[in-house]
């Protein structure tokens, strides 16, 4: 049951520079905040959008623990809008992209496309943790955006 990973690059932007905390005025102690969405586009396996926003959330936490998920309805101001993009699942892989946004930078950006296999097995929730962790690493310009936000 092991998992591999294929990044290939289609395009991305380092925005670090371009976000700041939630609450980032003087005195404010309040956790900097991510929507999250996630998307299928085109399911042939058992994994659902819930579990798949469940995988992020915890790969999220295991980077920047500091900084607090919730759906993309949520209530409160979002430093960063993260949309979980999987344009292809099949039972046994998975292929996506993450597109964030901020009020500071609202264009639109994308990571890098990420392919994700298990190999002499069905893909099943246990895994899906290998595939966000990946889609994360996948650009250096949103792990830069995770770490300001971190600050």
């Amino acid at each position: 049951m092991r998992g591999t990973v294929l990044g290939l690059v289609m395009g991305g932007c380092a925005i670090a520079r371009c976000l700041a905390p939630a609450g980032a005025e003087a005195g404010s102690t309040a956790a900097p905040v991510i929507h999250l969405e996630c998307e299928i586009a085109q399911s042939g396996g058992k994994i659902s959008a819930e579990m798949l926003c469940e995988a992020m959330q915890g790969s999220l936490a295991r980077v920047a623990p500091e900084v607090r998920t919730e759906p993309a309805a949520g209530g409160s101001e979002a430093s960063l809008v993260l949309a979980v993009q999987v344009t292809k699942a099949g039972q046994s892989g998975l292929t996506g992209h993450l597109q964030w946004h901020s009020a500071k930078a609202p264009g639109l950006r994308n990571s890098p496309d990420v392919q994700f296999s298990a190999m002499d097995a069905q893909l099943n929730s246990a895994m899906l943790g290998g595939f966000t962790d990946a889609l994360i690493a996948a650009d250096p310009g949103f792990l830069a955006v995770l770490d300001a936000l971190r600050r």
